[in-house]
């Protein structure tokens, strides 16, 4: 396990798990970046989720070689389509040569994982099948973990408008978000009310886009592949998509730009995460310093915390 020293004091890393739909929107591949570039975590174990997950494994394997992280080991969850996701084109020619992709499966690694790093933190941020099959299969694994979710929609929706949407990591696999929300884990979610209107703009969007740290590079390269394909969201030369993920990962790091509320919340059949029932999870619901949010998931992207 990696060690950290803060004012004098040596601190270990805690022990994370990333579950991803990587391939399908970018940001994915801000929240894997950013996560990789924050030493205060050691990362066992990437799955991958939902679609056509052996050519998302194929996406976080290129990453992890490109910027020399071929020691974590890529599980693949179950395949629910076999529709290419939206970098495919990235990976094209690309065959994996030092990733460790696991032969076993995606709820096997995260319960194994998590029985072998007692107090892990499990980082939700796609559709959250690996993780319903893992409690359904082993829920005494995550005795002593927690989960951190990009996932739902409490009093805002998509861009920050009034009303809750059905958000789409809850809606894509409603039954099994409602075997998460149902479940006793400890559960902190970055809900749209503050993650759907996380967008890179200048200089804070300057920083990772002209970054020389590979971890920005290939970022970017994946960015530019993305953005190419139809139908076109953003300028990836001025500014960012929504990055939705990358508020979960930092909700594990601090949760200083946030308020962080305790709430009930329980799933419906709509995939609408409503205000009401026993389950009690946390929620970042409201901003409490956003443009120093954006800056610093801009600045640790690219190797440049501390400069404006």
């Amino acid at each position: 396990m990696f060690a950290l020293i803060a004012s004098g004091v040596l601190l270990m890393a805690t022990p994370v798990i990333l579950d991803t739909d990587i391939g399908d929107d970018i940001d994915d591949s801000w929240a894997l970046a950013l996560l990789l570039r924050s030493p205060e975590f050691e990362v066992k174990l990437i799955t991958v989720a939902h679609d056509n997950t052996p050519v998302k494994a194929k996406i976080a394997a290129k990453y992890l070689e490109l910027v020399g992280r071929t020691e974590i080991p890529i599980a693949v969850g179950r395949k629910t389509s076999d529709r290419p996701p939206r970098l495919s084109p990235w990976v094209k020619d690309f065959v994996p040569i030092r990733a460790k992709i696991l032969k076993e499966g995606a709820a096997e690694a995260i319960c194994r994982t998590l029985r072998e790093n007692p107090g892990a933190i499990l980082f939700a941020i796609g559709p959250v099948e690996n993780v319903a099959d893992a409690l359904r299969l082993d829920s005494g694994a995550f005795r002593k973990a927690r989960i951190i979710a990009m996932s739902g929609s409490i009093a805002f929706g998509y861009g920050g408008q009034p009303g809750p949407d059905p958000e789409w990591n809850v809606r894509a696999s409603v039954v099994d978000a409602q075997v998460l929300y149902g479940s006793n884990v400890p559960l902190t979610i970055a809900p749209l009310d503050t993650c759907g209107t996380i967008v890179l703009t200048g200089e804070d969007y300057q920083l990772a886009y002209r970054s020389k740290n590979p971890y920005a590079k290939y970022l970017i390269e994946q960015y530019l592949v993305w953005a190419a394909q139809p139908p076109k969201y953003a300028d990836p030369h001025v500014r960012s998509s929504v990055l939705f993920d990358t508020e979960a990962i930092t909700l594990g790091l601090t949760e200083k730009y946030f308020d962080v509320r305790t709430i009930p919340v329980e799933v419906n059949d709509q995939g609408y995460t409503l205000r009401r029932g026993h389950r009690q999870v946390r929620a970042a619901l409201f901003w409490r310093d956003k443009p120093g949010y954006l800056h610093f998931i801009a600045a640790r992207i690219a190797g440049k915390e501390g400069e404006k």
